[in-house]
């Protein structure tokens, strides 16, 4: 659930953690700066469009068919 939706349903959160980086699978990067430019949750920079313009994810090739 979104961090709005919860907190308009009268719920606190005392505390946000972010996803540790270890736990981010590579080709998982772009759905994630993705989301962090959209608005989720960070401790770090947010990227910017020219920064998400240069994240790249796995090729069709790169994928066992």
């Amino acid at each position: 659930m979104k961090y709005d939706a919860i907190v308009d349903q009268g719920i606190p959160i005392y505390e946000r953690v972010p996803i540790p980086e270890r736990l981010i699978p590579e080709d998982s990067r772009v759905e994630i700066d993705a989301k962090i430019y959209a608005g989720y949750f960070t401790n770090e920079k947010v990227p910017s469009i020219d920064e998400l313009s240069q994240v790249h994810g796995r090729a069709w090739e790169d994928v066992d068919h």
